[in-house]
């Protein structure tokens, strides 16, 4: 019998992660939706329709001074990538811990510091200086110290997407979103979410960070697009440039051996082009011999 002194004690587990039930329903709306071209048809897409059914992103477009004609498809877009991505994830790359798991944690670096050796070596890195200093830094680990979104409070994996949902906003826009267009995209799969839970996410230090990895990311992929482009361009320059072949036209044999010989000359491999003009100069050699002979036959004829 428990007495009514005695303090419940919480089940010490750290908090589960799971997908929502709900995303399996989105899911073929996403994938459909990423298909298909950008033009006005896009405005009867299902997704297109959900995104945008309670204006959360339409109040915050009016607000700002750029042409809206493609904005609404884009946020849509942008909101199928994300939940896309996070049909994709690994769960176990989600950050989350409880912070009565740290106190476990600090418990069991204390007593490894007791328990473990110090007049034999270690096995492997246990026995380099800076085990024993990580070590030390667990026995002072505190809950305060867990930065914010990585505790057990709340939804781990819908904090995930609502951080993702910021990031792709500013790659997309470079601006902001309102809270009400991040809720109205959260709540297609947590319809219970309310605009509290999403702002507490959406603080100034989340913002600040989604707003870095969109930069990050946006940087990259120009550089990577235009790398790509000078490699078209250079390989459209050198397959117009008509080869030595094709501009001598070589005919006879001997003609081609000597346009053979100015390719050879190219090599950066030295060993292998004195090699390969050696036999090259050796059949000219052989040509020069037989025409020498025709043209002795024909003079005494």
């Amino acid at each position: 019998m428990i007495s009514c002194k005695t303090p419940i004690q919480k089940p010490k587990t750290t908090q589960a992660l799971s997908l929502p039930n709900k995303l399996t329903e989105i899911l073929p709306l996403c994938e459909a939706f990423k298909r298909k071209r950008r033009n006005s048809k896009i405005e009867t897409d299902d997704w297109h329709l959900l995104c945008h059914q309670n204006g959360g992103f339409n109040r915050w477009q009016k607000q700002q001074d750029f042409p809206a004609r493609f904005n609404a498809p884009e946020f849509s877009a942008l909101s199928a990538r994300t939940y896309l991505a996070l049909a994709e994830l690994d769960l176990s790359h989600i950050p989350h811990f409880a912070p009565f798991s740290v106190r476990d944690a600090v418990k069991w670096a204390n007593q490894s510091k007791l328990i473990l050796p110090r007049n034999i070596p270690l096995p492997g890195a246990a026995n380099q200086p800076l085990f024993w200093q990580g070590l030390f830094d667990l026995q002072r680990w505190k809950p305060s110290d867990l930065p914010k979104g990585t505790t057990g409070h709340g939804d781990p994996v819908r904090r995930w997407l609502i951080n993702r949902l910021l990031e792709e906003f500013y790659y997309s826009f470079a601006l902001s979103p309102s809270t009400s267009a991040v809720k109205d995209v959260v709540c297609l799969v947590w319809a219970s979410v309310d605009s509290k839970t999403v702002r507490y996410v959406m603080d100034n230090e989340t913002l600040k960070n989604a707003e870095i990895k969109a930069n990050s990311r946006r940087e990259f992929d120009n550089k990577a697009k235009t790398i790509t482009q000078q490699a078209v361009n250079r390989f459209s320059v050198k397959a117009k440039k008509p080869s030595v072949i094709e501009k001598t036209a070589p005919q006879s044999d001997y003609e081609i051996l000597r346009a053979a010989e100015q390719l050879l000359g190219n090599l950066s491999d030295e060993h292998a082009k004195t090699r390969l003009l050696s036999i090259i100069n050796a059949m000219q050699d052989d040509f020069d011999v037989i025409e020498d002979g025709l043209e002795d036959e024909s003079s005494v004829l």
